[in-house]
């Protein structure tokens, strides 16, 4: 008898833990999940951490400042700094050209894979400009201009940068030599056709 009271015992001692785990479970389920927050330096405003882009090296993983912010940040520092305007360009157009063969880092590592500094394309682009019609990079970039592949960048096939044949393909197509600014006007008329002949082929970046 005194055996069968102790076995009750148990079985009720574990149906009150069941029940009160499956009530803590609901408990959980039931309330809403705490989100994290995050302010923004630059608006001042705290904001979920889905409106912030990943940073690996920073404390809580996420960039100090909101992705809205950033962009208008990019924005401010394009008008004002042609270097970094055409450098965010040409990040653009590369990542469209390469697509899922783009390196991971390629904004940050852009000058390493064409092989040159894009203050010194800046300053090719501009002595070249300032001979053929006597205005500034600047002014040619108000004017709505065009940094143009003398050889089309679609007649180079480059699919990759991670082997020697293919980065070298892509440094031949945005060489310096195979840039030059022109007006939107002579882009358009001139197209992406290319026969071998400077004088014949163009297809433009547009800043």
């Amino acid at each position: 008898m005194e055996n069968l009271n102790h076995l009750q015992e148990d079985l009720n001692a574990t149906a009150s833990r069941e029940e009160a785990q499956s009530t803590e479970e609901e408990a959980q389920e039931e309330s809403p999940k705490k989100v994290r927050l995050k302010k923004c330096p630059r608006c001042g405003k705290k904001q979920g951490l889905e409106n912030f882009a990943k940073h690996d090296t920073s404390s809580d993983g996420y960039q100090s400042y909101c992705k809205q912010c950033k962009s208008n940040m990019h924005k401010r520092k394009r008008k004002k700094n042609i270097t970094f305007r055409i450098k965010h360009h040409f990040a653009t157009r590369i990542k469209d050209q390469l697509g899922n063969a783009c390196p991971q880092h390629l904004s940050r590592d852009l000058e390493e894979y064409l092989g040159y500094r894009i203050s010194k394309l800046r300053s090719h682009l501009g002595e070249e400009l300032q001979l053929r019609e006597g205005i500034t990079v600047r002014e040619a970039f108000e004017r709505g201009y065009h940094i143009d592949h003398v050889r089309p960048l679609s007649s180079f096939h480059c699919a990759e940068v991670d082997s020697e044949a293919g980065l070298e393909l892509f440094r031949e197509c945005w060489a310096i030599t195979n840039l030059v600014l022109i007006s939107a006007e002579e882009n358009l008329a001139k197209g992406a056709k290319y026969s071998g002949s400077e004088e014949t082929s163009r297809e433009a970046v547009r800043i």
